[in-house]
Formats: C-alpha cells, sequence, structure tokens
C-alpha cells in the first residue's frame, strides 16, 4: 500500500527572523512533534523555496487557501499576479451559490472568523477559468470543489478530468467545508469520506487532493490517516479548513461581529441573552 506524505509548514514571525517549522505524516502514522528545519535572517539573500508536485514545478510554496479572496475572475487575476507558488480556485459547487447572509468575515486581533457559507460563481465558470482564462506559464492552479453530494462531485470532476489532462490543473476536493447549514463536514463521517473517495477516484482517474478540517483527538487523526491511504490516487492533503462553531463577541454593542449560520443562531442569540443578563 503506497504510504500518504504530508508537509505541513509553518512561519512563525519573530523580531528579525522567520522560523520555518515543520509538522510530517507518513506511512498513514501523524507525527505532532514540531522541529526547527532552517531559519531565514532579514539580512541573508533570498532562500531558494522552488519545490516540485506532482510533476509541477511551484516557486515556493505559499498559496493562497480557498477562501474569501479567490471567487470571481478578478480575484484570481490578483492572486495570479501575486509573489504566491500556485492559485487555488474557491471551492466550488454545480451551480452558484450566494452563501450566508452578510456580514460573514471579520479580521480579529488573533486572526479572523468567518461564515462564508461556500458562495462561488458556480462550477462552469471556473472550469471555463482553468480551461480558456488561467496563465499556467506564471504559476499551476488547483481547482476546489466541493459538492454538496458525492453524486455532484462525480459529476463535476469528470467534466474537469479533460481539462486536467490537457491543461495540468490540480484537483483540490473540498469534505469540510464547516458553514453550510444542514449539511454536515464529510471528513468527520470516515465511511461517508471513504464513498467520496471511492467515487470520485473512479470518475476521475487522476491524482488528486483532499482539503482535510481539523481533527481535535489522536485517534481521529489515525483514522482519517488510513482511509487516505486506502487511496492511492490522494496524492496530498490540504490542512485545514475553518474551525466550524466560532464565537466573537463586540463587547461594546453585545452582539456577534458576524451572522452565524442558521441552524445555531436560536444557540447564539440565547448565549447572548445569558450574557447581557451576567453583565447586569
Amino acid at each position: 500500500m503506497a504510504s500518504l506524505y504530508i508537509c505541513l509548514f509553518f512561519f512563525v514571525p519573530t523580531e528579525r527572523l522567520i522560523e520555518l517549522r515543520c509538522c510530517c505524516c507518513c506511512g498513514g502514522v501523524f507525527l505532532l512533534s514540531f522541529f526547527p528545519l532552517v531559519r531565514v535572517y532579514a539580512t541573508q539573500k533570498m532562500m531558494r523555496l522552488k519545490l516540485n508536485l506532482l510533476d509541477h514545478v511551484f516557486a515556493n510554496p505559499f498559496m493562497n487557501a480557498a477562501g474569501v479572496l479567490c471567487s470571481t475572475e478578478e480575484d484570481l487575476r490578483c492572486m495570479t499576479a501575486s509573489s504566491s507558488g500556485a492559485l487555488v480556485s474557491k471551492s466550488c459547487t454545480s451551480a452558484p451559490r450566494d452563501g450566508n447572509p452578510e456580514p460573514r468575515y471579520m479580521a480579529v486581533p488573533l486572526g479572523s472568523i468567518n461564515s462564508m457559507g461556500l458562495p462561488n460563481l458556480g462550477f462552469d465558470f471556473y472550469l471555463k477559468y482553468a480551461s480558456d482564462l488561467h496563465d499556467y506559464s506564471k504559476k499551476p492552479l488547483f481547482l476546489s470543489i466541493s459538492g454538496l453530494s458525492v453524486e455532484e462531485n462525480v459529476a463535476m470532476v469528470r467534466r474537469l478530468a479533460p481539462v486536467a489532462q490537457e491543461k495540468g490543473v490540480l484537483l483540490e476536493l473540498n469534505l469540510s467545508c464547516p458553514n453550510v447549514p444542514g449539511k454536515p463536514q464529510v471528513a468527520y463521517d470516515f465511511e461517508a469520506m471513504r464513498t467520496y473517495l471511492q467515487q470520485v477516484s473512479l470518475a476521475y482517474g487522476l491524482p488528486f487532493g483532499v482539503k482535510m478540517p481539523p481533527y481535535f483527538d489522536i485517534a481521529h487523526f489515525d483514522t482519517a490517516a488510513a482511509v487516505l491511504n486506502e487511496f492511492p490516487l490522494v496524492k496530498f492533503v490540504t490542512c485545514v479548513n475553518s474551525v466550524g462553531n466560532g464565537l466573537v463577541i463586540d463587547a461594546e454593542s453585545e452582539s456577534v461581529v458576524i451572522k452565524p449560520k442558521t441552524r445555531v443562531l436560536v444557540v447564539l442569540r440565547a448565549s447572548i441573552s445569558s450574557l447581557q443578563r451576567w453583565r447586569t
């Protein structure tokens, strides 16, 4: 059985240096120890960060997530013009989606919080971008899909396969969106994840990767790695999607800073009411 290798890079800024740290998964076992690899001082010459993945050359390992700035043609052209090593398109569904009500994204002191809900222009748009618009001489393209059923994903990858063969676009299968009301994250149900990977592997027939959710129990890491290693076409793993069920409350207005997805709204209103009673 082929072993799946995962390498996650963390760049931790300090006053005068960037420390590159790595967490590896090999042979289906996640190694959680972190160790320094190299330090890059501002006064030194630029490091060579070129790498190869699936017969593609990346100028560096930095790229955007399939998140909030990769939905429109303007977004994609902007990211293509950046210094990133690759471009990742917004996770798409067969039909266009408006996503969740706004406000649904807010920058906060320790990062950001979002409840985007997969707003996207639909698979046809991203397929056309991959086929006709992207400049592959500048950087590789990952096309991210997030169908709301296994059948929807299968239909999309069948149409993507000939474009991937011709253009070299890479497929990212998103099994981990936490912000679609009524739709659980597939990768938290390991049997469902196995079914998705079986069907997509058969329909696509080319190497692809999987975008995973955060796991919080070592047993889940082991099980997820074991499932992924059953599928030799799974060649890379994107770690990780947003941590779901986050909450940021503006202390002045005593309200949440973004609108939550519908099914948790009642719970949040109850929580805020409790907070208001506690403060009084």
